[in-house]
């Protein structure tokens, strides 16, 4: 599934070039991941005034669109990014 292809990415790249992120952590502490993520491109600080507003929020893991719209979005990933990401979205999605 998708897990495994994005451990085939990770492997042909440098661990010092990407940053893992899970949804759940940045819906947790959504200040501590983008203050991470900031550190780690830009080695140093991002001010706090950059985060007002970003406070931790539940993470449903739900569908919140009609069948009918996901089908739509999911036709668009296929046309932007090829039939490959649609039959991955379409897994997750099962």
């Amino acid at each position: 599934g998708v897990e495994v292809e994005l451990d085939k990415g990770k492997a042909k790249v440098d661990p010092e070039r990407y940053l893992q992120v899970t949804y759940e952590d940045f819906c947790q502490n959504p200040e501590k991941v983008v203050q991470n993520i900031y550190q780690q491109v830009w080695k140093g600080e991002l001010p706090t005034s950059n985060f007002k507003g970003l406070e931790p929020f539940r993470n449903t893991n739900k569908q919140k669109v009609s069948d009918e719209e996901f089908q739509r979005i999911m036709d668009c990933v296929g046309e932007l990014y090829g039939t490959e990401a649609h039959r991955h979205l379409a897994m997750v999605h099962s």
